[in-house]
């Protein structure tokens, strides 16, 4: 009696819809993502207030990124010097 070992999750080619769906995220979704996240960045750096107040404005229920938005409010001073 012989007892093969196959692996739980065999690794074929990808089907159509897996690459239509890949092809769909890397072209639309991801740069549209990577500006929205570096935009955010950007003005995060150059306004902490009005970031900080955007904050507030659509994240209520988010207390640590609050908290966080108010401490670097608070220490923009001396972080730019």
């Amino acid at each position: 009696m012989l007892i093969y070992k196959r692996p739980l999750l065999s690794r074929g080619s990808p089907s159509q819809l897996t690459l239509l769906v890949n092809s769909i995220v890397h072209i639309i979704y991801k740069p549209i993502a990577v500006l929205a996240i570096g935009y955010f960045f950007v003005f995060w750096v150059l306004s902490p207030a009005i970031f900080t107040a955007f904050l507030l404005k659509i994240s209520i229920k988010w207390k640590f990124v609050r908290a966080i938005s108010l401490l670097y409010v608070a220490l923009w001073p001396f972080i730019r010097g």
